[in-house]
């Protein structure tokens, strides 16, 4: 877990910051955001609030390339970067890189568990483990697709929302950002210091006020089979 923390604050830091020789980010307009207010009722208690949002930017960014790959997009639980260039001549991606934000919003930390577990098989809509050759090999459209990447029940949607305000009730005001990840951090800062601490999240119930509305599908152009179109 502490691996996986490390991981995400790294993919974080990469996504602000930037790397000396890219071009700097630029946002350039909001990707997907919403806002819910749950009030719940019981016994003879005054009714308590909950207000819950998130915003996700979409930033430009040139590709990032890595030891034998390149990407030109990712998503991350703050938003996500894509390359202009390479979005330009497929939108489809814009889609997929929501969807991976959905993803993110519905497990939290346990998202990066969950993807490299599976090797990201079940989370993208191509096949991760030999996808240069495939690309390589066959048309696009028999390897991209979107309706094969894990999209969470109504259930799970939403659970771990970038801020989260509790008031009403018995309890004083409580104000949590980057739900899930401020417990995860405060987990791993009281275990080093040898605290009992465990998480837990059992008070979630989300009244949505936007649902999400999922772009049509778009036509498929010819891939290229160096590039990765996106990553979680």
């Amino acid at each position: 877990m502490r691996r996986t923390t490390t991981l995400t604050i790294a993919l974080i830091l990469a996504l602000l910051l930037g790397a000396a020789h890219a071009q700097t980010p630029r946002i350039d307009g909001i990707a997907y955001a919403h806002v819910s207010l749950t009030i719940t009722f019981g016994g003879n208690q005054a009714p308590t609030y909950t207000l819950e949002g998130s915003i996700f930017p979409r930033v430009e960014w040139t590709r990032q390339c890595f030891p034998g790959r390149c990407a030109t997009g990712m998503a991350t639980p703050l938003g996500y970067w894509y390359d202009p260039d390479h979005f330009a001549t497929s939108p489809q991606y814009h889609k997929e890189e929501i969807d991976h934000l959905r993803q993110w919003e519905a497990l939290g930390p346990a998202f990066l568990v969950a993807y490299f577990g599976t090797f990201g098989e079940a989370f993208e809509s191509y096949p991760t483990r030999n996808f240069a050759a495939i690309a390589a090999t066959r048309p696009q459209q028999e390897w991209y697709r979107p309706e094969n990447m894990w999209m969470p029940p109504a259930e799970m949607e939403r659970s771990f929302p970038q801020l989260r305000i509790q008031w009403g009730g018995n309890q004083e005001p409580q104000t949590t950002v980057m739900t899930g990840y401020s417990e995860l951090v405060t987990s791993i800062a009281g275990a080093i210091q040898g605290e009992d601490t465990r998480l837990t999240n059992d008070d979630i119930a989300i009244t949505t006020l936007t649902p999400y509305d999922p772009l049509r599908e778009l036509a498929f152009l010819a891939p290229d089979p160096d590039v990765i179109a996106s990553s979680p």
